[in-house]
């Protein structure tokens, strides 16, 4: 009998760390909803670039917007793990959830071009 099974599955390698996620999952596309929402509403926010607590306010809202994020895709273990020998930087955690987004939107776009006839 032949069996059908599908291939959304995203490798990711994060500083040596091993990760696989499932690229249309509720989880994920939730997370990646939240993410692009919540980030989106922080830029919009108007603060005065010469005030440094408005400022420093808004690092930490990113760095809270990163980690929950990869908590969400990587599971509380997953970014524990990751996590284990560096602090909460929001440069490092901002390029991790880039390198995400990014592997899922190139996952996302060779689905629908093996889709569509064109891989």
């Amino acid at each position: 009998m032949a069996s059908f099974k599908s291939n959304t599955q995203i490798p990711l390698d994060i500083d040596g760390h091993q990760f696989v996620i499932d690229g249309i999952s509720k989880t994920v596309m939730t997370a990646v909803q939240v993410i692009t929402k919540r980030s989106a509403e922080l830029v919009d926010r108007k603060i005065d670039a010469n005030n440094s607590v408005q400022l420093l306010e808004q690092v930490d809202d990113m760095a809270a917007i990163c980690k929950d994020f990869l908590i969400s895709i990587l599971g509380l273990v997953g970014y524990e793990e990751l996590m284990s020998d560096r602090v909460d930087d929001v440069a490092y955690l901002s390029d991790v959830c880039q390198y995400i987004l990014q592997e899922i939107t190139a996952a996302k776009t060779a689905r629908i071009n093996r889709m569509m006839g064109r891989s």
